[in-house]
């Protein structure tokens, strides 16, 4: 395995352990019909924080391999170079006024379109990964999310049906043993096809744009 995938799969394994000791509380002996209720209920919101911290430890160490190959604008992948630029320079959505700033300011961005990508290792995911927040993930960083469309019934139960709302309070929820099951095997399966797809996107370094390489030692990456 790369060393990529080696951390990766440590992570799940960590979280593995996460996940057993989740649902282990939820079963222990002595526990009262309302203990055990409300031990049930929160370890949706715990389960939760699994799989968040999996998505963002996982796009870091892959935004991390991106930087180490220290790629130009022109060697990376469309989606990648379109986060990048954007989330460096907001001011493309609203310019500054006057001659002077914006002077300042496309200088600044001709030398980043001259110079090495390093992208932000902090990873956004706006507080709720649901399936349209997952594409839009894999999508930004021009990862193929193919495969992952049968979890998006799931997902969302899980995040918005269920997480969101007891984190916000809400005590109509009822949560059961089948709850709990269901969103842990949807969790680790998840993350063992997130990790098989990001392992061999990673491995083929499809986060580049193809390179033509010619007889004289010339290169060309087609747009």
């Amino acid at each position: 395995m790369s060393s990529f995938q080696d951390m990766l799969v440590a992570d799940y394994n960590w979280r593995l352990g996460e996940i057993a000791i989740i649902k282990a509380l939820t079963v222990q002996t002595g526990l009262t019909d309302e203990k055990r209720a409300v031990s049930r209920k929160y370890a949706v919101p715990s389960l939760y924080s699994v799989w968040e911290g999996f998505i963002t430890s996982s796009f870091a160490e892959y935004v991390r391999a991106i930087n180490n190959k220290k790629l130009s604008c022109d060697l990376i992948h469309d989606n990648i170079f379109v986060y990048y630029i954007f989330a460096r320079y907001p001011q493309l959505r609203e310019p500054p006024s006057g001659i002077e700033k914006r002077k300042v300011f496309l200088e600044n961005l001709r030398k980043d379109l001259m110079g090495v990508v390093c992208l932000p290792m902090e990873i956004d995911v706006s507080s709720n990964v649901n399936y349209k927040q997952l594409i839009r993930l894999f999508n930004r960083y021009g990862v193929s999310a193919v495969g992952l469309e049968k979890y998006e019934q799931t997902l969302n139960k899980f995040v918005g049906g269920y997480r969101v709302k007891i984190a916000h309070g809400d005590n109509s929820i009822f949560v059961d043993d089948a709850h709990i099951e269901e969103f842990s095997k949807l969790i680790i399966s998840l993350m063992s096809d997130i990790i098989e797809i990001m392992s061999s996107h990673c491995s083929d370094e499809a986060f580049c744009k193809k390179i033509v390489r010619f007889d004289n030692g010339d290169t060309f990456a087609p747009l």
